[in-house]
């Protein structure tokens, strides 16, 4: 089965950091794509792997929407030396888009996901050597696993609520002590909160806020023993004067949801 076929199962923040200058290499135009693709396969392996609500998942599709939207309105006032690059980027957001709204309206047969899905494989396939965005490959290995897990008519099924195995695999999941390049959705969850809580803190008047949609430069990943996360933000003073600025978080984990945070703003 193609990689692109996987994509059209019924099943959910890399976000781009790219800042639209007037001009965008190639680099940039590929981070802009890993924003869209990263986003929905994490929307579409959230729904296989957690218990989120209704609710969370049509918040967090509806503010990836909104973010490619932005995308490609940015796109359209740019110019690059990868013009084909360019437009087919544009073409894939475009198939994404109706890819989630599909979602959002539960169709499980979604055309568009099967489209995107065959557009993002020309696109790494002629631009990118085969290298697919790092949440598409996760959630490909996870259908490959999937896939690969028959099982006899004879056997017996687990009744996986009470396999120690699985306890365990849920606590590692969202345990922050437990240190990989791509953190676990709940991991994201846990770091991001903490991040925020300390911000909040140090930044504590109105309209100070971190750009954690469209102004993520570096997306949670592991440096040395800490993670790392950089975007940027907002920062408002006592007076209400407000200053652009990049923060960089490190979190030094000191038990499974818990840790020491820093931020840097400059």
């Amino acid at each position: 089965m193609k990689k692109w076929m996987l994509l059209i199962l019924p099943i959910v923040i890399l976000f781009s950091g790219c800042s639209f200058n007037e001009s965008l290499n190639k680099d940039d135009l590929r981070s802009i794509m890993d924003y869209s693709a990263n986003g929905f396969a994490e929307i579409m392996l959230e729904t296989q792997t957690s218990d989120e609500t209704n609710d969370y998942f049509e918040e967090k599709t509806n503010d990836l929407i909104e973010g490619i939207e932005e995308n490609n309105e940015k796109l359209d006032g740019v110019t690059t030396n990868e013009k084909s690059l360019k437009e087919d980027i544009e073409e894939y957001n475009t198939m994404i888009i109706k890819a989630l709204h599909d979602f959002l309206n539960n169709d499980t047969e979604s055309e568009a996901s099967f489209k995107s899905g065959q557009k993002l494989t020309e696109i790494v396939d002629q631009y990118f050597d085969g290298r697919y965005p790092k949440k598409v490959n996760k959630l490909l290995d996870y259908y490959d696993n999937f896939d690969n897990e028959t099982l006899d008519n004879n056997e017996t099924l687990t009744d996986f609520s009470t396999s120690p195995d699985l306890h365990v695999a849920e606590q590692e999941t969202s345990n922050i002590t437990i240190m990989s390049e791509i953190p676990s959705s709940e991991q994201t969850s846990i770091l991001s909160e903490l991040a925020q809580q300390q911000f909040s803190q140090e930044f504590p008047y109105k309209g100070s806020k971190i750009h954690s949609v469209l102004g993520i430069i570096q997306d949670w990943t592991v440096s040395g023993e800490q993670w790392y996360y950089k975007a940027e933000a907002t920062i408002v003073n006592e007076s209400g004067a407000k200053r652009n600025a990049n923060v960089e978080i490190h979190i030094t984990p000191t038990s499974a949801n818990s840790g020491i945070v820093t931020i840097t703003a400059y």
